[in-house]
């Protein structure tokens, strides 16, 4: 719904006059999102969007979720009375609401391995559990009554905080235990945690290849299968503390190392300072859990009173704000990897199995087991080979352009997508670490990803048209490229971007005063050995004749509308191969126009709105492969 009013409400029943359905795209990019995938883990077939004047309320139905939703949203406004410019945070880990945490915090967070932290997870449960534990033995409460008060206080939490993956895995699994203790039996973790699994992945299978669901067993699997359980009950008092202190190092130890082909291959990246800084701001942020409880309760009684409390935490997410921001900037934070071969995952899962607790009683024999499987990590990490040729990959990001050349190893992009981290994603997944950016002109379908790009890449260069000042620059923008080392080019210019890989720009010709922006367009030709490709970005039919060259590929401008690449500049230019960057638009992209003057001029079309990504692998002989993405089209 694209409206912000009015605000609707769970319960309410919605009528439409007027709703656009569709079906949510899958892959279309190299180790692109699934977002087919991910809506069907939540039970969801369709999409669909309108405007708010389409729609009216025709019922409102109660329940339970719709009380704990209210209830929620009422949590949020007092926590931004309350805990002020740390709320943000404060709001995510106490009722899951992280609406408000920043694109950069959240980076910061991720970079340094406590992302988890904003996540609400099963250890806010766990927290929350022996919370109320505590109370309720305070209490005198009886045993089994205590069981059940907990359980279900506990599912409407999980239900408040939106039902996460990973804190239903934790609601189940104190149900478990409180049941095996029930009946009698005392509790195994390990065999809790593999019931737990069972239940949840077949109520929806799906969940299997959740990112959250994935990371929360295996995360908790490595502490059981490395840490095990410790028994305190001969130590005293002071060796108990320095026992959970060596405990929760261990802990973050084993998560770290054994989730590390997880983290390879779904983020793509291993925040390497993730044991320390884990050691330093989990234990302050369970302190600020546990204070921020009962401060946000009191709060339901007087938000003056919450106030005068709320410092020590406020203080508290400063801090570990502070420290995360800190460590993010240092330069071996967080090193980028490529996923690995399913073969080498179960080899390391072999290994860790070899050095359990549960296999083996020997001190030495974990040693030798840990210390293979970081030097399986560690290999994996060092550089791959370099292509030794010129790969271009146009990106499919709909209605917009975004194109990745690898020169020899050097990798740049030119445009960046317009509202999403589809380049980011592209580069890191595939352990591309980024040269450059160019950016042909100022239109947002063409800009729109770069913030994304930026927060990930701070060091890559920027080139733009010597035009660039004299358009509609978004003001976002002009701030994210501020102080930047930026390049500005006009007709005439050569960028190398390897040894035998050059940029020359064709227009705009220097002091060139755009009448519209899409005229100030930057047209590049891109040479390798023979071969050449034209980028043309979205110049017109008014100066394209003017900035043709010969060229055996060609990126069709302005998606292929009608008013673009024209007779005039097809007589000059005489693509081979011709590319459509293009998506669901209400424009009638690409136009019979421009696809029937193509195909006068012998040129072989390829859509990323019907193929996904597409790759050109050139080669020094002057031949180029092209592999779409997708082998089928609509």
């Amino acid at each position: 719904m694209y409206d912000t009013d009015p605000v609707y409400y769970v319960g309410d029943v919605l009528s439409f006059d007027n709703l656009k359905i569709t079906v949510p795209s899958g892959v279309r990019n190299p180790n692109g999102f699934n977002f087919n995938q991910y809506l069907w883990t939540g039970k969801t077939a369709l999409v669909a969007n309108a405007n708010s004047s389409d729609i009216s309320v025709t019922g409102r139905q109660m329940s339970v979720k719709r009380i704990l939703t209210d209830l929620r949203t009422k949590l949020a406004l007092i926590c931004d009375d309350v805990f002020l410019e740390q709320s943000d945070v404060v709001k995510a880990v106490l009722i899951g609401d992280k609406s408000t945490i920043s694109e950069s915090l959240y980076t910061d967070f991720s970079s340094t391995g406590i992302s988890h932290v904003l996540a609400l997870s099963g250890l806010h449960v766990s927290m929350i559990a022996l919370l109320l534990e505590w109370v309720f033995s305070k209490l005198y409460c009886p045993r089994t009554a205590k069981h059940i008060l907990i359980t279900l206080l506990l599912w409407a939490y999980t239900v408040m905080t939106g039902s996460s993956p990973s804190t239903v895995r934790a609601l189940i699994m104190y149900a478990i235990t409180c049941f095996t203790i029930e009946m009698g039996y005392r509790p195994d973790t390990m065999t809790t945690l593999s019931w737990t699994f069972l239940l949840q992945s077949a109520y929806n299978p799906l969940l299997i290849g959740n990112t959250g669901f994935i990371m929360s067993y295996a995360s908790v699997f490595a502490i059981l299968l490395i840490v095990g359980i410790r028994n305190n009950s001969r130590q005293t008092r002071l060796s108990k503390v320095f026992g959970r202190i060596s405990d929760a190092a261990r802990a973050s130890f084993a998560v770290q190392v054994l989730t590390f082909p997880l983290l390879a291959s779904l983020f793509y990246g291993i925040p390497l300072l993730s044991v320390p800084i884990n050691m330093i701001c989990v234990p302050l942020a369970v302190l600020a859990l546990y204070m921020g409880f009962v401060i946000l309760l009191i709060g339901l009684l007087s938000v003056n009173i919450a106030c005068a409390l709320a410092f020590p935490v406020r203080l508290i997410w400063a801090g570990i704000k502070a420290v995360s921001t800190y460590a993010a900037k240092l330069p071996f934070a967080y090193i980028l990897s490529s996923a690995w071969p399913p073969l080498l995952i179960a080899l390391y899962a072999v290994i860790a199995f070899s050095c359990s607790v549960y296999l083996t009683a020997s001190k030495e024999r974990r040693v030798t087991g840990i210390c293979a499987l970081l030097i399986i990590a560690f290999l994996t990490l060092l550089p791959g080979d370099r292509i030794e040729h010129l790969k271009v990959t146009f990106l499919d990001v709909g209605s917009a352009d975004c194109t990745v050349l690898n020169a020899q190893g050097d990798v740049y992009i030119v445009d960046a997508g317009k509202d999403n981290s589809v380049a980011a994603d592209y580069l890191i997944s595939n352990g591309q670490n980024l040269r450059g950016i160019f950016l042909t002109h100022t239109d947002i379908d063409h800009y729109g990803g770069i913030f994304d790009i930026l927060r990930r890449f701070p060091k890559a260069s920027i080139y733009l048209p010597e035009c660039w000042d004299r358009q509609n620059v978004n003001d976002r923008l002009l701030e994210q490229l501020y102080g930047r080392n930026i390049y500005y080019l006009s007709a005439g210019d050569t960028v190398n971007l390897s040894n035998d890989v050059s940029i020359n720009v064709l227009w705009p010709y220097e002091g060139f005063d755009p009448p519209i922006d899409n005229d100030g367009s930057m047209v590049m030709n891109v040479s390798y050995k023979d071969t050449a490709m034209l980028l043309t970005a979205d110049i017109g039919d008014k100066y394209d004749h003017l900035c043709a060259a010969p060229s055996q590929i060609l990126k069709v401008s302005h998606h292929g509308s009608k008013y673009a690449t024209t007779e005039a500049f097809l007589d000059i230019n005489q693509p081979q191969t011709a590319v459509i960057s293009v998506g669901n638009n209400s424009f009638g992209h690409p136009t019979k126009e421009t696809l029937s003057r193509l195909a006068a001029h012998g040129s072989e079309v390829y859509r990323t709105d019907y193929l996904g990504a597409i790759t050109i692998d050139i080669y020094d002989d002057g031949v180029y492969t092209v592999s779409p993405y997708l082998t089928e089209g609509k």
